[in-house]
């Protein structure tokens, strides 16, 4: 623990007449300084902590960016559209990038393929989810009744 400078030079020296009180003040002077140690290392791990979410958000922005482009869209598989609709989702409520990627998966998927992004979210209850790639390939299809051919 590193003690504050500014602190360190003001520890009184006790003289016999004021041994009380300069015992005192010495012992909220180290309890202060050990406030501010305390202080200082949450404040670092608040730090530490916002750096990685932001490293996290500029990975995930670098994951759905390319659903603005028609490049994307005309190579993409439904695996990975799968995964840019789960991490957008994800992000969405806290980046106005994943909300708009999100704008843009619905309506690129609505007038690429005709599919419409809430109800085949709806139909799962979830977002995201490892089936999610199949519902997408299968979402165009209409079911035929077990038994039918």
């Amino acid at each position: 623990m590193t003690q504050h400078p500014s602190l360190r030079p003001t520890l009184p020296t006790c003289s016999t007449n004021h041994n009380e009180l300069c015992q005192l003040i010495t012992a909220s002077l180290a309890a202060a300084e050990r406030h501010a140690a305390r202080l200082t290392e949450q404040f670092q791990a608040a730090r530490d902590h916002q750096h990685k979410l932001q490293a996290e958000q500029r990975a995930a922005r670098t994951t759905y960016q390319p659903v603005h482009t028609d490049t994307w869209w005309d190579h993409a598989t439904p695996h990975d559209l799968a995964n840019i609709i789960q991490t957008a989702a994800t992000w969405a409520p806290h980046d106005l990038a994943a909300l708009y990627a999100m704008a843009t998966i619905t309506d690129q998927l609505q007038a690429r393929t005709g599919l419409n992004l809430d109800t085949l979210v709806n139909r799962s209850g979830s977002i995201g989810g490892s089936d999610l790639p199949r519902r997408l390939e299968h979402a165009g299809t209409p079911e035929v009744p077990p038994g039918n051919p």
